[in-house]
């Protein structure tokens, strides 16, 4: 911490503690107990989680890193690899019935939401051959798929994002934003569904369309015509898209004029 643009009297202490005194052994050693120190206090709830931190210790204590070897690779990825796999963790919604995104949509997102400019497809490779995600193809799609993600492992993604990509990843923000902003003022819906990007109305409409057929999910008390909303917004600059079907044209246009204070 610094204060004037001087470090703190404890700070000064600190690094010319680990610095001058502490030989390598025992440097590695602090920093994998503070590194752990710091997680617990972070799983035990505190706030703001200090991810960057974390990250630092983390990378300082190499038999932490040893013994996980997703956490290993998620300290030696380059900027555009982060990047993508923290578009990834904002993107893929881990309770999802099929937590994937489409490749197109992970490297653009990367893009624009991270700053990734350079082989993104390279870097999506470089992920699946260090077993972060793996690629699924299919005819003329491509899909991407996490793989063994630890919360650990995700924490100090965040704290590298963070300090090297200027922007902390909010993990499967578009649920976050789902729950917390748009499903508190649907009102009485029967359905929804979201996705992050800029589909086209068509396939919003073909998604209304599946939500009032009854197979599956929550069970649906209606016809196949049930009145839908079909929403395009943007959340910090991150554009994202959701669709509910309703069981009446009343609750749909209330649920509307809530959405649209």
């Amino acid at each position: 911490m610094e204060v004037n643009e001087q470090r703190w009297f404890h700070e000064q202490r600190r690094r010319f503690i680990v610095a001058e005194v502490l030989d390598q052994e025992q440097r590695e050693v602090a920093s994998e107990k503070a590194a752990l120190e710091l997680w617990e206090m972070y799983r035990d709830g505190v706030d703001p989680p200090r991810f960057v931190e974390l990250a630092r210790l983390v990378a300082a204590a190499p038999k932490l890193s040893a013994s996980n070897r997703g956490l290993a690779a998620v300290l030696t990825l380059d900027r555009d690899q982060l990047g993508v796999a923290a578009a990834a963790l904002e993107l893929i919604d881990s309770g999802a019935k099929h937590p994937a995104v489409g490749g197109d949509d992970l490297l653009t997102y990367a893009m624009a939401a991270f700053g990734s400019s350079g082989d993104l497809v390279a870097a999506v490779e470089a992920l699946q051959e260090r077993g972060l995600l793996v690629i699924v193809k299919q005819e003329s799609r491509t899909a991407v798929v996490p793989y063994g993600w630890e919360p650990l492992m995700s924490a100090v993604l965040s704290g590298r994002a963070e300090a090297e990509l200027g922007r902390r990843p909010i993990p499967e923000v578009g649920s976050a934003v789902l729950h917390l902003e748009i499903l508190p003022r649907l009102g009485r819906f029967r359905k929804t569904h979201f996705g992050l990007g800029r589909p086209s109305f068509q396939s919003l409409g073909e998604e209304a369309i599946q939500l009032s057929n009854p197979a599956g999910g929550l069970v649906v008390m209606g016809g196949s015509t049930d009145p839908s909303l079909l929403l395009r917004i943007s959340h910090a600059g991150r554009p994202m898209n959701a669709v509910a079907t309703f069981g009446s044209e009343k609750s749909r246009d209330d649920a509307l004029e809530r959405l649209r204070t």
